[in-house]
């Protein structure tokens, strides 16, 4: 990894997890956090990362900028940033600001790459993807694949996909969740307690998704007709899914998300 010190502006849960896997596979790495909340400071500060309370000390210091604050405080930090750069590249994890948005808030030529990671990143598990601005070249994709890979699964796209993308991996987490939110409540009205219900829900949707992954190809529509018999359990229960037309929710709920995405950028 060339860049050898990264700074944050914005020391929060994100930047956190990809700070995690950065000093785990990299050990001469030199993690440098800004952030206006001085108990966040100190949380990094305790952990042996240099914390500043302003951008140009944190910019002086960095190699690699990653903006990862609020997308409403987005606005706020932008002057004291154009102010303080010195070349480096700039990497933005916030959602719904655009590349043009953040380029023409900074000086000419300056290399942004956009991203959008998601809270599997936690766990070594993450899926980003990534968008080079006007300006950014392979060195700078290399450099954002080395910082967010080490974490995940990294995809480069054409940032006309970026609020799609988002609606699919960013906000995806979520929809799994719900999913199973309410798959412990139903297990919970047939009978089982609390705790039965997390169990069966969370060893049942831990095992699907590993023996999905698992599989060459990633056959979700053969292993699903894999378990389920003609006139059987599941597909009984499969009927009442189709009966509600799940596909088409899910179609829906994935266009609601693209196009919020698309009203915040525009909000930005």
């Amino acid at each position: 990894m060339e860049a050898q010190n990264i700074g944050f502006i914005g020391g929060g849960n994100m930047a956190s997890a990809i700070i995690g896997g950065l000093e785990k596979a990299y050990q001469d790495i030199g993690i440098h956090v800004c952030d206006a909340v001085e108990l966040v400071r100190d949380k990094h500060k305790n952990l042996n990362r240099q914390t500043y309370a302003d951008i140009t000390n944190l910019c002086q210091h960095s190699d690699v900028i990653v903006l990862a604050v609020k997308p409403q405080n987005f606005g706020d930090i932008m002057a004291e940033l154009a102010a303080a750069l010195n070349g480096q590249l700039v990497i933005s994890i916030l959602a719904g600001v655009t590349i043009k948005q953040i380029e023409a808030a900074l000086p000419d030529q300056v290399h942004v790459v956009r991203t959008m990671p998601n809270t599997p990143m936690m766990i070594g598990q993450g899926m980003i993807g990534m968008a080079r601005g006007t300006h950014a070249d392979e060195k700078d994709i290399s450099s954002t694949k080395d910082i967010f890979g080490i974490s995940g699964k990294t995809l480069e796209i054409d940032e006309s996909k970026m609020n799609a993308l988002t609606a699919v991996s960013g906000s995806g987490p979520a929809y799994f969740f719900h999913f199973c939110e309410a798959l412990q409540a139903a297990a919970e009205s047939i009978g089982f307690s609390t705790e039965e219900a997390q169990l069966l829900v969370s060893q049942t949707a831990q095992g699907s998704v590993n023996y999905l992954c698992q599989q060459e190809g990633f056959p979700a529509a053969q292993l699903r007709e894999q378990v389920t018999s003609k006139g059987g359990t599941t597909a009984a229960a499969l009927d009442v899914f189709k009966s509600k037309d799940f596909i088409d929710m899910c179609q829906q709920a994935l266009a609601a998300a693209e196009q919020r995405g698309k009203e915040l950028a525009e909000q930005a």
